[in-house]
């Protein structure tokens, strides 16, 4: 015998032993999160029963234990799901699952936001057999730390082959999945195999749902199955859509309406979309195109996200909504606010490549019939800020100063944000950035600082980094400056850097005193 035979051979005793045993062979991983409850899933070749030990330590001090398990005949295999319940909200858990003396390593798992606080999901598609590709979005993705990851199909390559749904979506998605929620809308390519709904959680038959997570309204459907008026899937989404009252809507399906790739569906949409656009729909995302594409039309927002990891297609057919396409492998994250969200699309090292803010304007308060007196001295006031830059001109590496002036007299410092957006310099610094870190969730004044990629891209072909998130110093002065470094891409040939600082007040943006945008308001030369 060869020695690579024996080899195989031990290899072969080695895994019948580990049979035996009932080893996990996917997961675990998370479902069906909410403010006090989770879904824990785990696979085993063997074992019945089913055991999840937590608590808000690694010593646990919890745990629920059973029969939780269904057997899987076409592979031989059992499906264990265990739901926690009795959780509180926003609260971080430590978890370990085990079957017939198998047990896991020590994960983590955190429940749903209260509403109204912020957070942040993220969307990928399309990965089917690139492995290797989908290992990187899975590590740019978890760089971000989303709360809840929502995959728009095509998680394997042919849904009817079982070996797939562990070599290519759950054996490289398993760092991202042991720790975040997924969720996942139907692609052709599962080819409606039964393995859809045995390892991906629907609430009913359907593979249609939705659910709530902070102030938003997640939205799944399966445009695989008929969207169009009287179906089935319409007639739910119709009712589900005027039961909601979340702030934000999502809605995810895996074949785009609009598509530079993909010809016009002949009018199968026209339903769908006239419905969407009727109900104060935010975002629609989609897959099935594998490139990257940002569409709009009629208020809505619709995202393909189709670089998972699948073979790239290029941009051929008109698109008329279309606002931006990138043919590239990538990951959208999605920061949500009251009354704002930021959308960015990243390659998979993290780098942001497009991205958008959308604000909800605050519904008017009823005013009364009775016409009041109007005083003299009742002038209002309106809010401003000034800002400058100096100098203007400058060599690469030169620091440059951003003075502001603000009226902060009047209003609530809670969910305010002052953004400085530096285009066109590669990897800036700021000089003496101050040492408190924290996130928006502590409900003080956040100064959050980012590059405005689109200007960036369009006018240099360069892709600047974050400087800083959420850095928080309360109380915002009404007056202060901001010491930037700057440096030049050779790509930038002596073009402008817009170095632009505005405040952002809930749902409200601040003008100059102008009337001027902020975003015109300071051209810096580097030359």
């Amino acid at each position: 015998m060869t020695e690579m035979k024996k080899t195989w051979l031990l290899f072969a005793v080695a895994q019948v032993v580990s049979l035996s045993q009932g080893a996990i062979i996917k997961g675990p991983y998370l479902q069906d999160v909410t403010k006090t409850s989770i879904r824990i899933r785990w696979e085993t070749d063997a074992g019945t029963d089913s055991r999840a030990d937590y608590g808000l330590t690694a010593s646990y001090g919890d745990f629920i234990a059973g029969t939780y398990s269904t057997y899987l005949p076409e592979s031989g295999t059992y499906l264990h799901e265990i739901p926690l319940t009795g959780l509180n909200a926003e609260t971080i858990y430590h978890y370990m699952v085990t079957t017939t003396g198998s047990s896991s390593a020590d994960h983590t798992f955190r429940t749903s936001v209260n509403e109204g606080a912020p957070f942040r999901f993220a969307v990928y598609g399309d990965n089917q057999d690139g492995v290797a590709v989908h290992e990187e979005i899975v590590k740019g993705i978890l760089a971000f730390m989303p709360r809840i990851v929502l995959h728009v199909g095509d998680v394997v390559d042919n849904g009817n082959i079982y070996s797939e749904w562990g070599s290519q979506f759950f054996a490289p998605a398993g760092d991202l999945l042991y720790i975040t929620p997924l969720y996942v809308a139907a692609g052709n390519h599962e080819k409606w195999a039964h393995w859809v709904t045995d390892f991906i959680y629907f609430p009913t038959s359907d593979r249609w749902w939705s659910f709530d997570f902070g102030n938003a309204h997640f939205v799944i459907l399966d445009t695989n199955t008929s969207c169009t008026v009287g179906s089935p899937q319409y007639i739910w989404l119709e009712n589900d859509l005027a039961g909601t009252a979340q702030e934000w809507i999502f809605v995810f399906f895996h074949q785009p309406p609009f598509s530079s790739v993909i010809p016009d569906w002949g009018g199968y949409y026209t339903d769908l979309v006239t419905l969407l656009e009727a109900s104060g729909v935010d975002v629609v995302f989609n897959g099935h195109a594998h490139l990257y594409e940002r569409s709009y039309k009629d208020g809505i927002t619709y995202i393909t996200s189709g670089g998972g990891g699948g073979s790239l297609a290029s941009p051929w057919f008109p698109n008329p909504y279309q606002v931006y396409v990138e043919s590239t492998h990538h990951f959208c994250t999605v920061d949500v606010f009251r009354g704002e969200l930021h959308l960015q699309a990243k390659y998979s090292n993290g780098t942001t490549f497009d991205e958008l803010a959308i604000t909800h304007t605050p519904t008017p308060t009823p005013t009364s019939t009775i016409t009041p007196t109007p005083s003299p001295t009742a002038t209002p006031v309106p809010h401003y800020i000034e800002v400058e830059a100096s100098p203007t001109a400058v060599t690469s590496g030169s620091p440059v100063t951003l003075s502001w002036t603000c009226d902060f007299t009047t209003w609530d410092y809670r969910n305010v944000r002052v953004d400085v957006y530096l285009a066109a310099i590669q990897n800036p610094s700021i000089v003496g950035a101050p040492s408190s870190v924290s996130d928006a969730l502590s409900g003080g004044p956040v100064y959050l600082f980012g590059p405005n990629m689109e200007r960036a891209h369009r006018y240099c072909g360069i892709m600047p980094q974050p400087i800083f998130r959420n850095i928080s110093f309360p109380p915002i002065p009404a007056a202060g400056s901001l010491t930037i470094n700057t440096s030049r891409s050779p790509a930038c040939k002596g073009n402008y850097v817009f170095a632009t600082l505005f405040l952002i007040h809930g749902a409200g943006r601040f003008v100059r005193t102008d009337g001027r945008p902020l975003e015109n308001s300071n051209l810096i030369q580097i030359r």
